[in-house]
């Protein structure tokens, strides 16, 4: 085993932990404090992700996959789309249906992201 693996153990296991806050969010009482509080909780674990994957995964990808480059841009701005949804959630009033639209897209778009990642990219990487 090299550094790769290690790397893909811990992002996901972050992911775990980020799927975790998105069932406490689910739960939590919409437009209550510790609804906002768990995602301000979620969109900083985020932030952090996103930091790690920059320097440590998309590096890897791009010298050890198959079409790397290519693969490293498209997780690149699918982390873009995140950042954009974010702020819009954060910008907007807990209580309101916007952040409830925003919440359940910014959760869609980050499992997908992840599922993709864990299925097909981590898989290449670690081939």
């Amino acid at each position: 085993m090299d550094g790769r693996s290690g790397v893909v153990a811990e992002l996901t296991a972050e992911h775990a932990r980020v799927r975790s806050l998105f069932d406490r969010i689910r739960a939590a009482h919409p437009g209550g404090a510790e609804r906002t509080a768990l995602v301000e909780r979620a969109a900083a674990a985020l932030v952090r992700h996103a930091v790690a994957e920059k320097a440590w995964l998309y590096p890897a990808v791009r010298r050890y996959v198959p079409d790397g480059d290519a693969r490293a841009e498209r997780e690149l701005r699918a982390h873009r789309e995140v950042e954009e949804l974010l702020a819009s959630l954060t910008a907007a009033d807990p209580a309101g249906e916007e952040f409830t639209e925003l919440l359940v897209a910014v959760v869609a778009r980050v499992t997908r992201q992840f599922v993709e990642q864990e299925q097909t990219l981590f898989p290449r990487l670690e081939a």
